[in-house]
């Protein structure tokens, strides 16, 4: 069973039951960097609980502060294992608009694309963060 996107109500929840008071700003900057994806959400509230980073960190440099690395180095590799999905995957975050929607489809159930009528984008801001910058130097 896939879960639903957080929302930023949901967050606030999950950050108080840890004791971190976020503001409801916080936490809807929070949902539109990782989509609302529940196991993204925890990892950060996870690991602002433990003091390995702040929210304000999390939120200016996702990929700097390390945090969802292991998380995005392993949907690289799965993409990587499947060239074509990687060349559609690649064309969505570079904004391009020729898609197998056989692929995008896969992208989708893989969690990385949401469909938005007929124009495919990353799930979510980190992934075009992160996968954009894979992609600049050719390691996509």
């Amino acid at each position: 069973m896939v879960l639903p996107p957080f929302t930023p109500e949901q967050v606030q929840i999950l950050a108080l039951n840890y004791g971190l008071e976020w503001s409801r700003i916080e936490a809807t900057e929070l949902c539109n960097l990782v989509g609302g994806k529940p196991y993204l959400v925890h990892l950060a509230v996870h690991h602002i609980w433990s003091g390995e980073t702040s929210i304000g960190e999390v939120l200016d440099a996702p990929l700097v502060c390390g945090i969802f690395a292991s998380y995005l180095q392993q949907q690289l590799r799965r993409l990587q294992q499947v060239p074509r999905l990687a060349k559609v995957f690649s064309q969505v975050v570079s904004n391009q608009l020729s898609h197998s929607r056989t692929a995008l489809d896969q992208l989708q159930s893989m969690g990385l694309v949401r469909l938005a009528g007929h124009h495919p984008q990353p799930a979510c801001n980190l992934f075009a963060n992160y996968f954009c910058t894979q992609y600049a130097y050719g390691e996509g």
